[in-house]
């Protein structure tokens, strides 16, 4: 197969051991394989993924629309990528931070999203809900749910890279202890609902 026809090509890819990819591909010549990897083959990358033509057993061109930005959708299953997809037509800015909320519209519609988001995620996947310490205090919630560990409410952050190691759990009881917080939290889940 030629990797070459697929740069810069929403792609689906399935590896030989099975796993699956999807993301805006990135193509590289086997040269760089040669020097960077001792593989003399072509790759594409995935995200934090690079993948050698040897690895692929399929890989397919996907809509544009069904790509997702936030950290961790290359590797994550398709029903994580699907969740993402349904929380784009819920959150608003009623479901924002209130802090927030001047800043949010439809083009960054993660922002103030976080905490609320990764409950909800925990309460349909499971897994736990960890932060991130920020500058001005407090957290930015995400989720690990079995191997996987994602944020789907990274976007928001744009090219800033957050650190996901290290992180201390957060309880749903903090949190929640805002009644602002949970009440954005029950519209989000409403709305969801509907979705």
């Amino acid at each position: 197969m030629k990797l070459s026809g697929y740069d810069n090509t929403p792609v689906r890819t399935v590896t030989v051991d099975g796993r699956a990819f999807e993301g805006l591909a990135e193509w590289y010549p086997s040269d760089y394989g040669l020097h960077v990897f001792d593989r003399e083959e072509e790759s594409i990358r995935l995200g934090d993924w690079h993948l050698f033509e040897t690895d692929i057993r399929e890989i397919e061109r996907i809509d544009r629309e069904r790509l997702c930005g936030f950290y961790g959708a290359e590797s994550v299953q398709e029903e994580i990528r699907a969740l993402y997809r349904r929380l784009r037509r819920a959150w608003c800015a009623e479901t924002c931070a209130p802090r927030m909320r001047k800043d949010w519209s439809p083009e960054n519609p993660t922002l103030g999203q976080c905490s609320i988001t990764s409950f909800l995620v925990q309460d349909l996947l499971g897994g736990k809900v960890y932060g991130v310490p920020l500058k001005e205090g407090g957290y930015h919630c995400y989720n690990v749910v079995g191997e996987y560990c994602f944020d789907l409410t990274s976007e928001q952050f744009g090219d800033e890279e957050l650190n996901y190691d290290g992180n201390p759990e957060q309880s749903r009881e903090r949190h929640f202890a805002d009644g602002d917080k949970l009440a954005r939290y029950e519209l989000l889940k409403k709305r969801f609902a509907a979705t």
